[in-house]
């Protein structure tokens, strides 16, 4: 750092590895589904430690996460499946707003998805970018964002090992897992 207050490469890795140990110990206090079968690079999304949304990427190629490339997030939380998918909807407009879910349009349609084998249904919202859906599983809201991969063709399973996730975020930062 030496004064510059920029971290050099080493500094920003040892912070990045911190992070991901951080991501280790949390992971399990809620759980995280994956898309079944994904063959392309899986990787962490967002991650909010207290109570906030814990989420995974799965993309297509060399896609990143949030491109207009085909890709499919997936998200856990509490609450209300609508306030995530609003929070969802609000990241698409510039600048940022935040829409209340009692503003949300209704869903276009209801889908049934096998999530652990079982299926599940959904509130699908199906926009210009995006089709969001979002279901309560076990108690926890599941929101699922696709850009450009067919919603329908999907099934979910709880993850059972977020390694596989932290090295491909590693990887995505241009860090390899140490």
């Amino acid at each position: 750092m030496e004064g510059t207050g920029r971290l050099d490469e080493a500094q920003s890795a040892v912070r990045l590895y911190q992070w991901a140990a951080r991501i280790r110990g949390s992971f399990g206090d809620l759980p995280l589904w994956a898309v079944s079968g994904w063959s392309g690079p899986r990787l962490l999304g967002e991650w909010v430690f207290a109570g906030g949304p814990r989420g995974l990427s799965f993309l297509a190629g060399a896609a990143l996460p949030g491109a207009a490339l085909p890709s499919v997030q997936t998200r856990t939380t509490l609450g209300d499946p609508r306030h995530d998918v609003a929070l969802l909807c609000c990241r698409e407009e510039a600048p940022v707003s935040f829409m209340q879910p009692e503003a949300l349009p209704a869903p276009t349609r209801i889908a049934e998805i096998p999530v652990d084998g079982a299926p599940e249904p959904f509130e699908v919202w199906e926009g210009a970018g995006a089709v969001r859906a979002a279901a309560s599983v076990r108690g926890h809201v599941l929101t699922v964002e696709c850009r450009g991969v067919d919603l329908d063709a999907l099934a979910f399973d709880e993850v059972d090992d977020i390694e596989p996730f932290v090295a491909g975020w590693l990887e995505l930062v241009g860090v390899s897992s140490p």
